[in-house]
């Protein structure tokens, strides 16, 4: 038996290569475009909330870890969170939101 005539096994964590390489970059781009097409027939209306700009203007994130947001007032919950519900009421309220990491 010879070390030569052995059949070696593709390794699964290698790039891929030729045809499904190609193949993948095609994927890539339909995507991308199939996105950007409807990112543009809808004028980027969906994506984000719409704003009046003004010079006093700022931004304020609140994250709360391990809270349910149907707890709030203004998500519908009956905790009284009247110093939330103002700045939600007031502010833009997102009802999802995901991070990998919470830091």
């Amino acid at each position: 038996m010879t070390h030569g005539s052995r059949r070696t096994r593709p390794n699964p964590a290698a790039p891929p290569t030729g045809r499904r390489a190609v193949l993948g970059i095609v994927v890539l781009i339909i995507v991308i475009a199939a996105a950007a097409a409807a990112w543009r027939r809808d004028g980027g209306r969906r994506a984000f909330p719409a704003f009046t700009k003004t010079a006093d203007q700022n931004v304020l994130l609140v994250t709360i870890d391990t809270l349910r947001a149907d707890a709030l007032g203004a998500y519908g919950g009956r905790a009284r969170t009247p110093n939330l519900d103002r700045l939600a009421a007031d502010g833009v309220r997102f009802t999802f939101a995901h991070a990998h990491a919470v830091m």
